[in-house]
C-alpha cells in the first residue's frame, strides 16, 4: 500500500492523534480494497474520500456541530460506475491493443510471405541458372562429338585419297610397264621385220642363183612370218584382256566407296 499522506495534508484543526486514527482507518480500507482487486486509481479515490469525510466529521465534532449525513452508499455507487467506466476503457484499450497486435502479426505474416516468395524466386533463378549451365555443358559436349565425327570423316577421306593415289600410282606403274613391254615388243617386232626383210633380200638374191631352193626358203619365211604375226596378236590380246581385268577390279573396288559416300550424304540429310 502507498505511504501515508504528508504532513501538509493534515488538518490544522485536528491533533496528531486524531489524524493518526484517520490514517489507520484509511490504511485498513485500502488493504480491503486491494484484496478485492480494484483498480489503483479507484482505490486512491475511495481512500481520499474516506480521509476527507473523516476529517470533516472530526472537525465538526471539535466545533460541536452535527456531522454531515453519511452518503457513503451514493459515493460507493458513483465509485462503482467510475470503476465500470474505467474497466470498459481498459477493455477497449486491451481490445484495441489486441487488434493492433493482430494487425501487426498479420502484416508480419504478409511480409514473411513476401520474403518467402522472394527467396523462392531467388532459388528458382539459381535452379534455372544451374539448368542453363547444364544445357551449355551438353551443347559443348555435342559440339565436341560433332568435331570428333568431322575429324574422323576427314581422316577417312584422307585415307581414301591416299588409297586413290596408291591406285593411281599402281595404274601408272602398270601402264608404264605395259608401255615398256609394248615398246620392247615393238622393238622386237621391228627387229624381226628387219631380219625378215634381210632374209627376204637374201632369199631373193639366192633365188636368182637357185630358183627351186629360193622358193622353199620363201615359203618357210612366209610360214615363219605368219606364225610370228599370230604370236604377236595373241600376246597383244592377252595384254588387252589383262588390262580389262584390272579395270574391272578397280571399278569393283570403287563401288563400295561410292556407296559409303552416298550413305554419308543421306545421313547428313537426315541430321539436317
Amino acid at each position: 500500500a502507498p505511504a501515508a499522506e504528508p504532513a501538509e495534508a493534515m488538518s490544522p484543526r485536528l491533533d496528531r492523534s486524531s489524524m493518526r486514527n484517520i490514517e489507520l482507518e484509511v490504511m485498513e480500507l485500502r488493504a480491503s480494497l486491494v484484496s478485492q482487486g480494484l483498480h489503483r486509481d479507484a482505490i486512491q479515490d475511495i481512500c481520499e474520500e474516506k480521509r476527507q469525510r473523516m476529517i470533516d466529521e472530526q472537525e465538526a465534532a471539535a466545533r460541536g456541530e452535527k456531522p454531515p449525513a453519511d452518503d457513503q452508499p451514493e459515493r460507493a455507487e458513483k465509485q462503482e460506475q467510475k470503476d465500470e467506466e474505467r474497466e470498459k476503457e481498459r477493455a477497449k484499450e486491451e481490445e484495441k491493443k489486441k487488434e493492433e497486435l493482430e494487425k501487426t502479426l498479420e502484416r508480419e505474416k504478409e511480409r514473411e510471405k513476401e520474403r518467402e516468395k522472394e527467396r523462392e524466386k531467388a532459388r528458382e533463378k539459381e535452379r534455372e541458372k544451374a539448368r542453363e549451365r547444364e544445357r551449355e555443358r551438353e551443347r559443348e559436349k555435342e559440339k565436341e562429338r560433332d568435331k570428333e565425327k568431322l575429324l574422323a570423316k576427314l581422316r577417312e577421306r584422307e585415307k581414301e585419297r591416299e588409297r586413290e593415289k596408291e591406285k593411281e600410282r599402281e595404274k601408272k606403274a602398270r601402264l608404264d610397264k605395259a608401255s615398256q613391254e609394248k615398246a620392247a615388243h615393238d622393238k622386237e617386232k621391228a627387229a624381226k621385220l628387219e631380219r625378215a626383210r634381210e632374209d627376204k633380200s637374201k632369199s631373193e638374191r639366192g633365188r636368182e642363183k637357185e630358183p627351186g631352193r629360193s622358193k622353199e626358203k620363201e615359203k618357210e619365211a612366209r610360214v615363219t612370218s605368219s606364225r610370228g604375226r599370230e604370236k604377236e596378236r595373241a600376246q597383244e590380246k592377252s595384254l588387252r584382256d589383262k588390262e580389262k581385268e584390272r579395270e574391272k577390279e578397280r571399278a569393283a573396288k570403287k563401288r563400295p566407296s561410292s556407296r559409303s559416300r552416298s550413305k554419308d550424304r543421306s545421313s547428313k540429310k537426315v541430321r539436317k
